[in-house]
């Protein structure tokens, strides 16, 4: 099966304070399932092969008729070139690729622990076990530190009002003011929501923080084979 597409681009929005929000045509014949990621390749000069190409997960879900990335904007040749993008700019997109995705069979709660733009694969999964009815027993853990750097909390707010179902869990680390739990992931937390020696983990972000939910949750019991895990580097 073909994994190179060409398309272009739609639309780019504001996801959070310094995140962005890129959504590109789907392809003919491009299929994916909720988790996975791509590669995303721009036409720039000047610079080495590598630094053309980038991967993200896909932050839409497979119902919906386009393809989107979120990503922190920050200052590198590439996000430059991609927020320079109009609508109707030619990207090359690589893919699908990727294992983080949730297995119809499990039986146990499946708790994701994320945070910042480690939202994204989990953001797709839930969108579209939303629309199959399948939010039953899902947990999202979500760090961050304040409201305005939270992408996506307002859809996964409405997310939760329409299923009660899915259990929305957000902590802000910096922000005192909000009405929620206030502490990082750890196991205390978890275990005011779930028995972690019977849910399914799904740990997705910057490595130091995939390592450490991963080292919590060994510290804590849960067999290796329970936990799912996704590092973005050079996020």
């Amino acid at each position: 099966m073909d994994s190179h597409f060409a398309t272009r681009l739609i639309r780019q929005e504001s996801a959070s304070r310094g995140t962005g929000t890129f959504y590109f045509e789907k392809p003919l014949g491009f299929e994916f399932t909720a988790g996975q990621f791509v590669e995303v390749t721009l036409a720039i000069s000047g610079v080495p092969d590598n630094d053309r190409v980038h991967c993200f997960s896909i932050s839409s879900a497979p119902f919906e008729d386009h393809i989107a990335i979120t990503t922190r904007l920050r200052d590198s040749p590439f996000k430059r070139a991609l927020r320079r993008l109009t609508p109707g700019g030619a990207v090359d997109v690589d893919g699908p690729y990727g294992r983080f995705v949730v297995s119809q069979n499990t039986a146990r709660p499946v708790a994701f622990l994320v945070g910042g733009v480690g939202i994204t694969p989990a953001f797709s999964i839930i969108k579209q076990a939303a629309r199959n009815s399948e939010l039953t027993a899902i947990y999202l853990f979500y760090s961050n530190r304040n409201q305005e750097e939270t992408p996506f909390l307002g859809q996964l707010t409405r997310l939760q009002t329409d299923h009660p179902e899915f259990h929305l869990i957000v902590t802000m680390t910096d922000e005192l003011s909000w009405n929620g739990e206030k502490e990082r992931i750890g196991p205390e937390m978890i275990r005011r929501y779930v028995d972690p020696l019977n849910t399914s983990f799904y740990t997705s972000g910057p490595p130091a923080m995939v390592t450490a939910m991963r080292d919590m949750l060994a510290a804590n019991g849960v067999r290796p084979d329970r936990v799912l895990f996704e590092e973005f580097s050079g996020y």
